[in-house]
């Protein structure tokens, strides 16, 4: 399986490899679902380079764990250049034996940003669409969630390493909104902040299957399709996402590691205890301080 064909294929089929070996078809197959051996099937990774990516994957995961008292966590992020596509002729309904159909042409009316903040506490979400991305638009998010988050609450946000997210005037935002604390991911771990699931419930139920007529009409649908989407991922407990048993185990063994290779230990050591692809690592630690922008206030 190290090798590929002499004929120049990317890959084996069970004939080329029974012609190659000596053996027939039959027993070619046979021997690839003993082994769960899919040539064909290729999937993607991506090891991150974040120089503190243990201390990030522990301050976010601590969030979710451990949220503070008095305190509302929310992850934030953006769904960029979703389109609004609406077919050129009316979408025919599925039948016995036969599945709904519609047509391949389609009419293009625009794109729109989608902005989305998940309360891990209860799975509701926030919403704004936009037809831009950028810091503008995220700093008016973040005005929307000010308002929308009862006084007296500290707001604690995850979010990735977009440069919108820490350009300066976020920056100053936030410094003149003391109660807001933006926790970064690791760069390439976007998979740690788990409204990631929620856009893929969003994806998966609701956009496919979503006619997007012109602007303003098309923002109407997609909200409409948010409010049913909003809530479904809190009915998983965080327990369910993120292992507990898993991660302390994973924390114990990682525990004796060097410094250089920490990260590396804890991915093993996880990967080892089952733990799923929601969460990285989780280790005691205090959390990084939250970045200071300017001292001008524009």
């Amino acid at each position: 399986m190290e090798t590929t064909p002499e004929d120049g294929s990317t890959q084996w089929s069970t004939r080329s490899m029974a012609a190659k070996v000596g053996l027939n078809q039959t027993a070619i197959s046979r021997i690839w679902r003993t082994f769960g051996l899919k040539p064909h099937r290729v999937e993607d990774f991506k090891l991150s380079t974040d120089p503190l990516f243990v201390d990030k994957v522990r301050d976010v995961v601590g969030l979710y764990l451990n949220p503070p008292d008095a305190a509302v966590v929310l992850c934030v992020d953006e769904k960029t250049q979703v389109q609004a596509l609406d077919r050129t002729a009316p979408v025919l309904p599925m039948l016995p034996g036969t599945p709904a159909r519609r047509t391949y042409t389609y009419v293009r009316n625009g794109t729109s940003d989608l902005y989305a903040a998940l309360d891990i506490a209860s799975g509701k979400v926030l919403t704004q669409m936009t037809d831009q991305h950028r810091a503008v638009e995220f700093r008016s998010f973040l005005n929307l969630i000010d308002r929308d988050v009862p006084d007296g609450l500290a707001v604690h946000v995850i979010c990735d390493n977009a440069s919108t997210h820490k350009a300066p005037e976020i920056q100053r935002w936030l410094k003149r909104h003391r109660r807001f604390t933006l926790h970064y991911t690791p760069t390439y771990s976007s998979w740690l902040n788990q409204v990631e699931r929620w856009f893929s419930v969003l994806r998966i139920a609701e956009i496919p299957h979503c006619r997007s007529p012109k602007f303003p009409r098309r923002r109407v649908g997609w909200r409409a399709g948010c409010e049913r989407t909003s809530g479904r991922v809190g009915d998983l407990p965080v327990e369910q996402l993120c292992d507990r048993d898993c991660l302390v185990a994973a924390r114990a063994r990682a525990a004796d590691a060097d410094a250089s290779h920490e990260a590396g230990a804890v991915v093993a050591a996880l990967l080892a205890e089952g733990a799923g692809a929601a969460v990285v690592a989780f280790v005691d630690g205090d959390r990084p301080p939250r970045p200071v922008g300017g001292d001008d206030d524009g």
